[in-house]
């Protein structure tokens, strides 16, 4: 017999990282999305490390289930961090709610989940960002990569619905045997209105990088491209925007290099319109990315109206974003010679922000919160009602 929800379907959305007090593309997925759902007749509480010092308010409810645990580690993700989260989800064992939505990163927490799923008799849906190869595993752990992967695999088969990211996500997710049935792609997406309402940074930098600060994002890479670009008067600046565990690696790279004089890392800026302002007042973005579910940073560049330089290895989804030549480049995955030789075209151009714009919303169109938010609250609403 079908479940008789309340008058608001009451979600626990659980996720082990916050925003805004933590920066990042799933972050800005859950700060666009979940104000949104709430204003869909969706009751919100987000359970999390505690992030905060005074008690958040507004439409979404904040519950700390544990004490916040630093993320990274010698520059990956903090074993502790995860099993310490994973344990303590076990508490929604004791709390009421009609669906969960889970983030897959970093997958311990979606065991217990499931066992709270069940107890609880509700439905367990998971955002799943990006998918790693048996390759990627054992280039990230070694000996212990096929564990990760193992792990993975299973997690896939734990929810009662994955949700993509991405419809090449969607795809890869299939390839590795979820059934369509279980399978939503519900896409990042681009705020088109506040997009416009954008005025370009006075202080942009002729080439920026924005993202979290980790191994994969390769924005070493960024800095050898930088490094060969062809002498201009006056020299081109670049711009990082972005904080994590690869900071001070990359700082030494910048003076190895011999560029550190014009390479300005801002850190985490205070806000998404701040760092808005800087891509729309740059001349071009880089995202050297290996491994992206989606590329919410490119599409908001181009959004925005600003090219893109990107790379075509196989995990970066954000390729597909680009239209080569007309949006930006997409160079060969780990090629720093021919992401310099994009960026150098890219500053040579006079280039047209509002074709570039336009460019992008013309091949993806349904790329809008408002109409991801709609898909993702019937998907809710109808899975609670069961």
């Amino acid at each position: 017999m079908p479940r008789q929800p309340t008058a608001r379907v009451r979600v626990a959305v659980v996720l082990d990282t916050a925003p805004p007090w933590s920066k990042g593309g799933r972050e800005r997925r859950y700060a666009e999305m979940l104000p949104r759902l709430a204003a869909k007749d969706l009751s919100i509480c987000l359970y999390t490390m505690r992030w905060w010092d005074e008690e958040p308010t507004g439409d979404i409810a904040y519950a700390a289930i544990c004490p916040r645990l630093p993320l990274y580690r010698n520059g990956r993700r903090s074993i502790l961090h995860g099993v310490v989260f994973a344990i303590t989800t076990l508490r929604l064992a004791f709390r009421g709610f009609d669906v969960i939505v889970a983030d897959h990163m970093p997958y311990l927490q979606l065991f217990p989940l499931r066992l709270v799923a069940w107890i609880r008799r509700v439905p367990l849906v998971v955002e799943w960002h990006e998918s790693w190869s048996a390759e990627y595993w054992r280039e990230y752990l070694g000996p212990l990569g096929a564990l990760g992967t193992l792990v993975e695999r299973t997690a896939e088969r734990l929810p009662d619905v994955i949700v993509a990211v991405s419809g090449a996500l969607g795809l890869e997710l299939g390839a590795n045997g979820v059934a369509s049935s279980r399978l939503e792609v519900i896409s990042n997406a681009v705020d088109r209105t506040a997009a416009n309402r954008i005025e370009p940074a006075s202080d942009a930098p002729e080439v920026l990088v924005v993202g979290r600060l980790i191994e994969h994002k390769r924005v070493d890479l960024t800095l050898e491209a930088f490094a060969q670009l062809r002498e201009r008067t006056p020299a081109p600046r670049m711009g990082i925007v972005g904080a994590g565990p690869e900071l001070d690696r990359l700082v030494e790279l910048a003076q190895r290099l011999g560029i550190e004089d014009r390479v300005h890392f801002f850190g985490s800026v205070a806000d998404d319109a701040s760092t808005w302002a800087l891509m729309r007042g740059a001349h071009v973005l880089v995202a050297t990315s290996e491994r992206e579910g989606f590329g919410l940073t490119v599409a908001e560049s181009l959004a925005l109206g600003t090219p893109v330089v990107t790379v075509d290895c196989d995990g970066n989804e954000a390729r597909h974003l680009v239209e080569p030549g007309e949006t930006g480049t997409v160079a060969p995955c780990g090629d720093a010679a021919a992401v310099a030789t994009g960026i150098d075209d890219w500053l040579d151009r006079q280039v047209d922000r509002g074709s570039v714009s336009a460019g992008f919303w013309a091949a993806h169109a349904d790329l809008d919160w408002d109409v991801s938010a709609a898909h993702y609250a019937a998907v809710l609403k109808a899975l609670a009602a069961r």
